[in-house]
């Protein structure tokens, strides 16, 4: 799974909550991290979670549009905080988790989207 969450404090939580339940995360600060370190990664990333608002102008939904055109097939949560966030995950067809939320709700979201990755694999 991979992880881009630009606030560290959130990002080392939810890798921490994941990682627990035995999930391997490539967790990274940006957008940018993100696309690097799947082109480097040989093996398979079944699922990325971002925030939508990663700053420096970067977002999480054009990180997901790229990365569905690099490797067709993985599934997306995003998070955020906004409200036209859900509206818009939902129009391209992205599952949503609102912030703040709690760590079951994580690892709930997670496995759903996990689960359905690799059916579709």
């Amino acid at each position: 799974m991979l992880l881009a969450e630009n606030d560290p404090q959130v990002r080392q939580l939810m890798a921490m909550v994941l990682e627990g339940e035995g999930l391997n995360v490539l967790s990274v600060a940006s957008g940018s991290e993100a696309l690097a370190v799947s082109r480097r990664w040989s093996g398979q990333i079944n699922l990325l979670v971002t925030d939508v608002v990663m700053g420096e102008a970067e977002n999480g939904f054009a990180l997901a549009d790229q990365l569905r055109r690099e490797r067709p097939g993985i599934a997306v949560l995003v998070v955020s905080s906004t409200r036209d966030s859900e509206q818009l995950a939902e129009q391209r067809g992205l599952a949503f988790l609102a912030k703040p939320f709690t760590p079951a709700a994580l690892l709930k979201r997670v496995r759903c989207e996990m689960e359905i990755a690799l059916a579709a694999t």
